[in-house]
């Protein structure tokens, strides 16, 4: 077996993904409950219990744990691209 030369898979993005240390919940307006994976100036992955509708923009909440004194969470508003 001959030995890799380099990664397997190159990275492609533009922007490197930051991994999210804490759980976060993220909850979508119709109810749909999952948590945040990583984060990048492009945009965030989330893993969700239910399929989402790709191609639509939809609002979610990531709820922040009480602890961290930031507040309940933030709302932001974004397009699924991906499942």
């Amino acid at each position: 077996m001959l030995p890799l030369k380099g990664p397997a898979t190159a990275e492609r993005r533009s922007a490197p993904r930051q991994a999210v240390t804490y759980r976060l919940d993220v909850i979508t307006t119709d109810g749909c409950a999952g948590f945040l994976l990583d984060v990048s100036t492009n945009g965030l992955r989330a893993r969700f219990k239910q399929g989402l509708d790709v191609g639509a923009t939809q609002a979610i909440r990531i709820e922040f744990p009480r602890w961290l004194e930031l507040g309940k969470g933030l709302e932001l508003s974004g397009r699924f691209v991906w499942v």
